[in-house]
């Protein structure tokens, strides 16, 4: 009889325990760091350029280090994937300015200008 309850209290405490670190951890997609400095559209055209671009973006970070590197008023964030976890984007007003890898422009000023599989 007690170690019934002995297993029951250790199925609780399984369950408390994969509730909290569900909680902790929200499935938030990769792009919600930009939600603060970009609108949906915005989003949804970052999306647009990463895609024409190669590149299958994991993660993004903030990198305030990073700002007015690719001129004034741009915001910089490292982007992370299976291949790297350098690759720059620059937003400014909203918009994408520009991304890069390995000192190579990938995307800027609204010009395609290579994809991440040619610097790999």
């Amino acid at each position: 009889m007690k170690s019934q309850w002995i297993i029951v209290f250790i199925l609780v405490l399984l369950i408390i325990g994969i509730t909290v670190f569900a909680m902790l951890n929200p499935n938030d997609p990769p792009t919600s760091v930009l939600s603060e400095f970009m609108s949906e559209e915005q989003i949804n055209n970052f999306n647009t350029i990463v895609s024409k671009c190669g590149i299958t973006v994991d993660k993004i970070v903030r990198d305030d280090s990073l700002d007015e590197l690719d001129g004034e008023n741009t915001i910089g964030f490292r982007i992370r994937n299976k291949y790297s976890n350098n690759i720059i984007l620059y937003i400014k007003n909203g918009t994408v300015k520009s991304i890069r890898y390995a000192d190579n422009y990938l995307y800027n000023d609204g010009n395609f200008l290579g994809r991440l599989s040619d610097y790999l």
